[in-house]
């Protein structure tokens, strides 16, 4: 298996986590979501858009879907590196994300 495949099936397993998984998923990343509306929310935006961005990157297996991909994490990355800048929001779990956001981008480059 290539290394961008391994970024693909990362990337839906994070989604299908969501998807099953919204309650904790939603305490991992810090969100509270507000009733079962928020909860669906996070199966939907974490869950679907996720596996189905995998999912695609993975069935096609066209570079130009890892690349999306690749740059999809690398920006998440980004902003997560901004955002917690400016809102002094640090804590050893951002250098975590931001790894994992880093190194799922690289493999899908690969």
């Amino acid at each position: 298996m290539t290394l961008n495949n391994i970024g693909a099936i990362i990337t839906l397993l994070f989604g299908v986590w969501a998807f099953l998984q919204p309650i904790k998923f939603s305490t991992i990343i810090f969100l509270n979501p507000h009733k079962k509306k928020g909860i669906t929310e996070i199966r939907a935006t974490y869950g679907g858009l996720i596996m189905g961005l995998g999912s695609y990157a993975f069935w096609s297996q066209t570079s130009t879907a890892f690349h999306c991909l690749a740059i999809a994490w690398f920006a998440t990355a980004i902003a997560r590196t901004v955002g917690t800048l400016l809102d002094g929001s640090y804590s050893s779990m951002t250098l975590l994300f931001i790894a994992i956001e880093v190194g799922t981008g690289i493999l899908l480059l690969i």
